[in-house]
């Protein structure tokens, strides 16, 4: 099966986790090794990464590449992991419903 990644999505998800983490599209460049401003073309989806980069991304954001690509954890990794909760609370505020983000 061939999935057709949605870049805005994978760069709106690096985004709102390198801001969670108080860091800058500098900050996050320096520790991935790419520049300032590629980083910001990702998160703006005006380009896309190598599978390398993305990976090295989520090695520095505490991420799953799943999670960047596809915006889904697996469910062994939900359970456990704050982020994901914080997510969760996250979008009830916004007024989604829990079966809507799980």
């Amino acid at each position: 099966m061939i999935t057709v990644l949605d870049h805005k999505a994978i760069g709106q998800r690096i985004r709102l986790r390198r801001m969670e983490m108080d860091l800058n599209q500098d900050q996050l460049a320096e520790l991935v090794g790419v520049s300032t401003s590629f980083i910001g073309q990702i998160e703006r989806a005006e380009k896309s990464a190598t599978l390398d980069t993305y990976d090295r991304i989520c090695d520095v954001l505490g991420l799953s590449l799943d999670y960047v690509a596809r915006g889904v954890m697996n469910r062994c990794d939900q359970q456990d992991c704050r982020l994901y909760k914080d997510a969760v609370e996250m979008m009830k505020s916004f007024g989604a419903k829990y079966e809507d983000v799980t």
